[in-house]
C-alpha cells in the first residue's frame, strides 16, 4: 500500500475536499487497503489535525464544517466494512448529541460529533431544536452511555434543566452521563442545572467524555438514583 494514498486522503480531509476524500477512500478500498488503516491513519489523523488548527486559530468554522463533512463521507464508506463479523471496530461507547429545544445553532455540536466519531464512538445526532422528551426517548431506545446537549441561547438553558429533572423524576438519572456545552453555558451554570460535565472547547469535550465514559463503564449502569 503506497503511503501517499493515505496522505492524500488525510490532506483532502484537512482542506475539506469531501468529494476527493470519497473518491480516494473508494480507491484505497479497491486496492484492498484495510478499512481500519484508512480510518486510523487518514481520517482520524486528519480530523485531529483540523481540531488542532481550530484551537490554534488557523482555520475558520466554515473550514471545520467542510472537514467534518469529508469525515462523514469517508466514514459512510468504511463503517459498513468495519462492522462486519470478524472485523468489528472497537466502539468506545454510544453518544447521543443534540441542540436543545428552541435553539437552532449546531456548528459546535457538529464539530464535537465529528471528533467523537473519529475517537471511536458511535454517535447519534438528533439535530437542532430537540425537546427533552425526544432526547430521553432516543437515549433509551438506543441505549446510549452519554447525552450531549448544546445550547447557545441563554433562554434555552431552562430546557436542559428540564431534561435533567425529567431524568431524575423518571428514575433514569444514573443511566446516562449528561454533558453540556455552548456559548450560553459556563462551568458554574452547568453544575447549577445538574450536568455531569461541561466543556468550553471541542478538544476539551473529547477529553472529558473519554474520562467520564471510562468511569461510567467501569461502575456499570444503574437503574435508579
Amino acid at each position: 500500500m503506497p503511503p501517499d494514498l493515505l496522505t492524500e486522503i488525510k490532506e483532502a480531509l484537512i482542506f475539506g475536499k469531501y468529494d476527493t476524500v470519497e473518491k480516494k477512500v473508494n480507491e484505497a478500498l479497491k486496492k484492498k487497503v484495510p478499512p481500519m488503516k484508512i480510518l486510523n491513519e487518514a481520517l482520524i489523523e486528519g480530523m485531529k489535525e483540523v481540531g488542532r488548527k481550530w484551537i490554534d486559530g488557523e482555520v475558520f468554522l466554515a473550514d471545520v464544517m467542510m472537514s467534518a463533512e469529508a469525515m462523514r463521507k469517508g466514514m459512510n464508506l468504511i463503517e459498513p466494512l468495519i462492522s462486519k463479523p470478524g472485523k468489528e471496530r472497537k466502539i468506545k461507547g454510544k453518544v447521543l448529541i443534540a441542540t436543545i429545544y428552541t435553539d437552532i445553532h449546531d456548528i459546535g455540536k457538529k464539530i464535537v460529533a465529528a471528533l467523537l466519531q473519529a475517537e471511536g464512538y458511535e454517535v447519534i445526532d438528533l439535530g437542532v431544536d430537540v425537546p427533552p422528551s425526544k432526547i430521553i426517548e432516543e437515549a433509551l431506545k438506543n441505549k446510549v452511555d452519554l447525552i450531549g446537549v448544546s445550547c447557545l441561547l441563554t433562554t434555552s438553558i431552562l430546557y436542559i434543566k428540564d431534561l435533567i429533572d425529567f431524568l431524575s423524576t423518571r428514575k433514569l438519572r444514573n443511566k446516562f452521563i449528561v454533558a453540556v456545552g455552548g456559548a450560553a453555558l459556563t462551568k458554574d451554570k452547568s453544575e447549577e442545572i445538574g450536568a455531569d460535565l461541561y466543556a468550553e472547547t471541542a478538544e476539551e469535550a473529547i477529553k472529558e467524555i473519554n474520562e467520564k465514559i471510562k468511569e461510567f463503564k467501569a461502575r456499570g449502569k444503574e437503574g435508579n438514583d
